[in-house]
């Protein structure tokens, strides 16, 4: 993988010259390296979903607090099974999922 050698120039951001800043890795010798590490099972892997401002840490766990669950909102109750259903396949993987939300 020879693109991320090339340098490319966007207006808006500028001109960058080498996509890799450290370890001195050629874009090919670091896929190599990154699918080793992939396939390796003794990797420590982990997903993590950043939300930013989608989703209230706060307003989540009021939502869960309640005890009705006609009063929760069924958006709550949708996000729960994509959460769940995230978490296994992320498992299934031997990783680990972490969600940052403010």
């Amino acid at each position: 993988m020879t693109v991320t050698d090339n340098s490319w120039n966007i207006k808006s951001v500028g001109k960058v010259d080498k996509r890799m800043i450290c370890g001195g890795l050629s874009g090919k010798k670091f896929w190599e390296l990154f699918e080793e590490m992939i396939f390796n099972p003794a990797t420590k892997k982990n997903v993590f979903i950043f939300t930013g401002k989608m989703l209230s840490k706060d307003q989540l766990q009021d939502e869960l607090n309640k005890t009705n669950v006609k009063d929760i909102n069924p958006e709550v109750i949708q996000l729960i099974y994509l959460i769940r259903s995230t978490w296994t396949s992320v498992s299934s993987v031997g990783a680990n999922l972490k969600i940052f939300c403010y």
